[in-house]
């Protein structure tokens, strides 16, 4: 069928250590991706913090960096590769998140997205999160509002 991607197999796991590298790579050529270094994507994947990949073929397709603390759950980093989009990776790593969020008793969600980023937003209240507020010059880079989502894990 002309126009569409094939699917590539892919799995969702925790972040290791050695992934560091790979997700400081793909995060630094994602604009709306908060912008880490190599060291704070090692912390990540230490265990500092909840964290996912997505493997696609030979290499990381997608990755999510969440902090859960009493019940709430954080998103703190999100990225698709550009050519791996409209896969379902990102819907993947989310529903990881959530799902380990929930079997630590966490009850909400938050998160803050670029408000220029449409599609981020988008695809985030069709998994259910609400616009709850705005962050005004949240983003020093481009000097950018933040819109702050939440969602119910119960």
């Amino acid at each position: 069928m002309r126009g569409t991607k094939p699917r590539v197999e892919s799995s969702v796991r925790r972040m290791e250590p050695r992934d560091a590298e790979a997700v400081w790579r793909l995060a630094a050529g994602l604009p709306d991706a908060a912008q880490w270094g190599a060291d704070d994507f090692r912390r990540t994947a230490g265990g500092e913090y909840d964290s996912w990949v997505v493997e696609c073929g030979v290499g990381i397709a997608g990755f999510l960096v969440a902090r859960c603390m009493n019940d709430e759950m954080e998103i703190l980093n999100m990225g698709v590769a550009p050519e791996r989009r409209r896969n379902k990776i990102g819907t993947h790593l989310l529903e990881a998140a959530l799902s380990a969020a929930r079997a630590k008793g966490t009850r909400k969600a938050y998160l803050e997205v670029r408000a220029s980023n449409g599609g981020a937003i988008a695809f985030y209240a069709r998994a259910g999160f609400q616009r709850t507020g705005r962050r005004r010059n949240y983003y020093a880079v481009g000097r950018e509002d933040a819109v702050v989502m939440c969602r119910s894990l119960d």
